[in-house]
């Protein structure tokens, strides 16, 4: 039974693991700035972050959408409607895992 249990938590780990996750509330945030033109620097002084830590939270965003560009993650937030118009104060929107389309 023990057997059992360990090789169905280790396939549930598994699974979990390979789907992709929607970005955390910092990198939304960055996210938003980038929409609205602001550079990291700029980004980091209204988070009040380095930013080099905004770079680093855009990057992150961008692995998880799966695109190369600070652009290109803005509009994959915005398709997901994770971003709009107002800077994102909660995650609203897909689950923390989710299947893109």
């Amino acid at each position: 039974m023990t057997q059992l249990l360990s090789r169905s938590a280790r396939h549930t780990r598994k699974l979990h693991r390979d789907l992709p996750t929607v970005p955390r509330l910092r990198a939304l945030q960055c996210l938003y700035w980038v929409q609205e033109g602001k550079s990291s620097s700029a980004i980091g002084v209204i988070l009040g972050i380095s930013g080099r830590t905004v770079e680093n939270h855009i990057a992150a965003a961008c692995e998880i959408f799966g695109v190369h560009t600070r652009l290109q993650a803005v509009i994959r937030a915005r398709e997901l409607g994770l971003i709009g118009a107002s800077e994102p104060t909660a995650v609203s929107g897909p689950p923390r895992s989710f299947r893109p389309a």
